[in-house]
């Protein structure tokens, strides 16, 4: 995490000086459809696993927000949905699982937890609701008004413009018919803000398969302004948080040898993802510092002539 923590820090440095302009800090909205490793790509980022193997929640959103929290040892964790904290994983993991396990199951309810600690960036990720193909030949109505919820979900996570889309999908997924790819052209139409991730590529066995995925990386097929990132989800990974030499077993995923190659081109590691996202977000934020600038520009002159003002009077001051 270290790749967004130094740029964190750089905003938190920049909001300590008072601006009429408000800061914001990186917002990652992860949506795929069922399987595709939306929720393994969150714990991957992470560096600790939080849910279970094959984990489908049907809430409106899972959201993490990590805070930097410099006046503290280790990590906090809290549900604050319940304001309950936790100075260790496991019993907070226990208690999380819990907690969902009382919600309503209709995609109305949403879960938010916090990570505090000196080690970690401040950045919220939030994790959206599988989204079925646009062409699904489900007719369930039931099926298809929990779709429109979905939307709804999704449309008012991702419509900010200061929010990063990263759009999971499965190699064995029709691209064409992405109900991700397909929200991401709608609330973000220049793909100034939508990064791809194509999971599962090494399951796949049909050349023709591998040909389309070849040539959607390539940016031949479905581009994206920022291009794809191929990422194996199905290795273990060593949970980072508990600080023990744990490894947690994960059938959906994780990180990934930079040493594997598909067409001569390395997977990517979920460090390289992250400072791909680091790049948009130092882009993307670079629009609001002119107005920075001149705000502190303006204040700096306004202190210097309240200085001279007082340097004079003082000077004129009457002697008793």
């Amino acid at each position: 995490m270290q790749e967004f923590k130094n740029f964190t820090d750089f905003l938190i440095d920049l909001k300590s000086i008072q601006t009429k302009k408000p800061l914001y800090f990186p917002k990652i909205a992860i949506l795929g459809s069922p399987g595709s490793g939306k929720t393994s790509l969150l714990q991957s980022i992470l560096g600790v696993k939080l849910f279970p193997d094959n984990f489908a929640h049907k809430l409106s959103y899972v959201e993490v927000q990590l805070k930097t929290a410099d006046n503290i040892s280790g990590y906090t964790f809290e549900i604050l949905n319940t304001q309950e904290k936790f100075r260790e994983i496991r019993p907070f993991r226990s208690r999380l699982l819990d907690f969902i396990g009382t919600l309503s199951s209709s995609y109305e309810e949403s879960v938010t937890i916090s990570i505090s600690s000196p080690n970690v960036p401040h950045l919220t990720l939030v994790d959206l609701p599988g989204l079925a193909p646009l062409n699904s030949e489900i007719t369930d109505d039931a099926f298809w008004e929990q779709e429109s919820t979905k939307k709804k979900i999704v449309k008012k996570i991702i419509k900010d413009d200061k929010t990063m889309i990263v759009c999971v999908l499965s190699a064995h997924d029709n691209f064409a018919d992405s109900r991700a790819l397909e929200y991401a052209r709608e609330y973000d139409p220049q793909k100034e803000r939508t990064i791809g991730v194509i999971t599962k590529y090494d399951q796949l066995e049909a050349e023709s398969q591998k040909g389309e995925i070849k040539r959607i990386i390539n940016g031949t097929d479905f581009p994206l302004k920022h291009g794809y990132n191929l990422l194996s989800l199905h290795t273990s990974f060593r949970n980072t948080i508990e600080g023990d030499d744990e490894v947690v077993e994960n059938t959906e995923g994780d990180q990934v040898s930079s040493a594997a190659h598909v067409y001569k081109r390395r997977i990517d590691s979920i460090e390289f993802l992250l400072i791909k996202l680091r790049k948009v977000f130092c882009f993307t934020f670079r629009t609001i510092l002119p107005g920075l600038f001149n705000e502190f520009q303006a204040k700096a002159k306004a202190y210097e002539e309240e200085l001279e003002e007082l340097e004079a009077e003082e000077e004129e001051a009457p002697i008793d």
